[in-house]
């Protein structure tokens, strides 16, 4: 539950009898209301009082006066949402001024929890009351809590990119910097990364397409070179392309099944991982890493 500054609220003026009984949750709960639509001038059409507890009755005596402090817990609903006045303090505190030009912006269906006292005072009439204090003790909803939680989402993702667009930057300098040595490896290497990073502002479907076009024409038998110029063909949406150069990858890699030489379960990872990737291909989309295909 996301916490909240306590606010406090004093008013001398709102003052009304309770009758001759000890004051009940009714008479706090309409102390409360008149606060909240008198000195806080909220919108008494906007929100609703949805809970109200008494949860202490103090009496006490004081210079002859006696006086009763009911202690409550309210609950307020927005079930339109609002921007009222901000929850004032006391008339008599300096800052009242510079609270009531702030705005506190409610949205539908969000609500409030209020802890505080009415205090009343017994006359020959009854009991009155003659003051009331409370504090904002939380705001939430279901919708600010998805919200919440929706942001702290957002905010772990853009860090993650950050740091995968820092590691990216890296990788594509080192591999950029290998592939001058004309090998075809390191085109190869290279050319898979333009093709399959995840960051989308180092990819290069046109770079891919080239280098590992390069490296095909070095080694034709090469297993992982048809298939990184198929993740390349993919990326340019060339899928067309991209499934007969997987479909060639696929079959120079089961040839590799019958190399006795092989270990025969790494290659096997690698078929289903190559035909997985085929049945992208064919569904017209391209290889990601990190996507799980």
């Amino acid at each position: 539950m996301r916490r909240v500054p306590f606010v406090y609220v004093m008013d001398m003026s709102l003052v009304f009898a309770c009758g001759a009984g000890l004051p009940d949750e009714a008479n706090g709960e309409r102390a409360f209301r008149e606060h909240l639509t008198g000195r806080l001038r909220y919108d008494a059409s906007r929100f609703r009082v949805s809970s109200f507890r008494k949860t202490d009755g103090i009496q006490s005596d004081v210079f002859g006066v006696k006086t009763y402090t009911l202690r409550f817990i309210g609950t307020i609903e927005w079930p339109q949402g609002a921007n009222e006045d901000c929850i004032g303090v006391s008339l008599y505190d300096e800052r009242w001024r510079e609270c009531s030009t702030r705005t506190v912006e409610r949205l539908p269906g969000e609500w409030e929890i209020f802890r505080g006292t009415a205090h009343f005072e017994k006359h020959e009439s009854g009991w009155v009351h003659v003051r009331g204090m409370f504090k904002l003790e939380a705001i939430q909803n279901d919708d600010t809590r998805r919200q919440a939680e929706t942001r702290a989402k957002l905010a772990a993702a853009r860090r993650a990119e950050s740091v995968a667009q820092g590691e990216a930057s890296r990788k594509l300098k080192r591999l950029t910097e290998n592939a001058k040595g004309r090998q075809p490896h390191a085109w190869n290497s290279l050319a898979w990364f333009r093709a399959t990073t995840p960051v989308q502002s180092m990819q290069d479907s046109k770079s891919a397409v080239e280098l590992a076009s390069y490296a095909v024409s070095e080694d034709p038998t090469n297993w992982r070179f048809h298939g990184t110029l198929a993740a390349a063909y993919a990326r340019a949406g060339d899928f067309d392309r991209a499934v007969q150069s997987q479909t060639q990858s696929i079959a120079l890699l089961k040839e590799k099944m019958n190399d006795r030489n092989s270990a025969r379960s790494s290659v096997e990872s690698d078929l289903r991982r190559a035909e997985a990737r085929l049945r992208l291909y064919q569904e017209k989309k391209p290889y990601t890493e990190g996507s799980g295909r």
